[in-house]
């Protein structure tokens, strides 16, 4: 009791003379907060959007089969949402992706039918020396920890497409075109593909329509961080 005491009262005093700032709006938050009280109000979940459900199924009808296809929030410009996928992917804010995955694998136990392996969609060797790692990884890893789900690396990354930010959706669709490599994988299993944000849908289709290639059998869901939602 006394040693819990004292390692609150050691936060504590961490918090009063090294206090933590908010990563969208830089007032203080809570030890250990990436946002502000007044910043994580504004993160939008999806079950506040309606339809949300409809347009992600939507993104991918007619070109993948998939099991189900889900994100934590919707993604906006200016956002809360947005700064925190900045600082995770820009700024080596692992704990930002530990967070989203302890957040996304509390979720999965939640499910009736459940993956047999979580898998990150892979960032060309180069990005991952330059930014030390893949933030995809960093939340699947999240995942496998609060779930129990193994990860399973299939993908490789075989082309630099160079960042998708600033481009067209066509754009984007060209630029990804064929950028990855699929290893061996079981027919029967059940995979779900994690992201930090889906857009346009193309670094998805790209990795699984090549998975589908090798193993027309298996099956796959994508869950990610967050989802453009354009009103």
């Amino acid at each position: 009791m006394f040693l819990t005491r004292l390692i609150s009262g050691f936060g504590d005093l961490l918090q009063l003379f090294f206090p933590s700032y908010c990563i969208h709006c830089s007032d203080i938050s809570g030890a250990g907060q990436s946002l502000c009280s007044g910043c994580r109000v504004k993160l939008i979940g999806l079950d506040e959007l309606e339809g949300m459900d409809h347009y992600l199924k939507g993104l991918f009808d007619g070109r993948l089969p998939l099991e189900r296809a889900c994100a934590l929030y919707a993604f906006k410009e200016r956002s809360p949402i947005q700064s925190l996928l900045h600082g995770l992917k820009y700024k080596d804010r692992k704990d930002i992706g530990r967070e989203f995955g302890r957040l996304m694998g509390e979720d999965l136990k939640e499910w009736k039918v459940k993956p047999d392996f979580i898998v990150p969609v892979p960032i060309h060797p180069k990005k991952r020396r330059k930014r030390g790692y893949n933030q995809a990884e960093v939340i699947a890893e999240a995942i496998s920890e609060n779930s129990g789900i193994a990860v399973r690396d299939i993908f490789e990354r075989v082309e630099h497409s160079g960042s998708n930010t600033k481009l067209s959706r066509w754009e984007r669709w060209e630029n990804v075109g064929e950028s990855f490599s699929c290893r061996s994988i079981d027919e029967s299993a059940y995979y779900l593909l994690i992201d930090d944000v889906l857009t346009t849908g193309a670094t998805i289709e790209a990795c699984i329509g090549k998975a589908l290639q090798n193993a027309p059998g298996s099956r796959w869901g994508v869950y990610t961080a967050a989802v453009v939602w354009r009103d």
